[in-house]
């Protein structure tokens, strides 16, 4: 349960006035993949709007992974949630803020919604995409074209490329990608309203989909 009050000994009392940031995290996103809807061209406006919309999405998961962890477990097992350590252990690839987000479906409402679930699929690529931001790695970000010249002809200005791999920002910011990272946070916090017993329509009137 969420620490209310907490008495030292000999010290002070403190009373814990809690700030939901994750629901005011969740709108940002939303707002941000609006702004980003409709744009005809990746200019710098529209490109901070689409990167805005995948920090804020993945502030909201991590922050609302901590935040319902408080309601799940008890209060001593927290640093070995928000660390993965000890019975929270991550196992396999992927992020580990979507591994707790399994853990808490688990431990919570007793869902066991797998990795491969197209939920945390789709939440998976949203903070690898901030990951491919945050570490920015002009090699690895660049659009890659591949060209294939035959024997004996070395490679020309005059080649047609073979392929054309997109860039980091065409993959994951340009066109329908906003809305896309948006829906994968919010519908985690979806899936949990349900899985808690919940419609989940409360929480689509107040941030609705998109």
């Amino acid at each position: 349960m969420p620490l209310i009050m907490e008495f030292g000994a000999g010290g002070p009392t403190i009373r814990y006035n809690t700030v939901q940031l994750t629901g005011f995290y969740l709108r940002c996103a939303r707002k941000s993949a609006v702004a980003v809807l409709g744009a005809e061209e990746p200019s710098d406006e529209v490109l901070e709007s689409a990167i805005l919309t995948v920090i804020w999405g993945t502030l909201a998961l991590e922050a609302g992974a901590h935040q319902f962890a408080e309601d799940v477990f008890p209060r001593e097992t927290l640093t070995e949630f928000n660390f993965c350590r000890k019975s929270f252990h991550k196992v396999g690839g992927g992020s580990q803020t979507v591994w707790k987000w399994h853990k808490l479906f688990a431990a919570g409402p007793k869902t066991d919604i797998p990795l491969s679930d197209p939920i945390f699929v789709a939440a998976e690529r949203l903070v690898q995409a901030r990951h491919g931001l945050s570490h920015y790695q002009p090699q690895t970000a660049a659009q890659k074209v591949y060209f294939q010249p035959k024997p004996p002809v070395a490679w020309s200005a005059f080649l047609q490329p073979a392929r054309v791999e997109p860039s980091l920002v065409e993959k994951e910011l340009l066109g329908d990608k906003p809305r896309e990272h948006f829906r994968a946070a919010w519908t985690v916090f979806h899936r949990w309203e349900l899985a808690c017993g919940r419609n989940g329509l409360d929480f689509e009137n107040a941030i609705p989909r998109l």
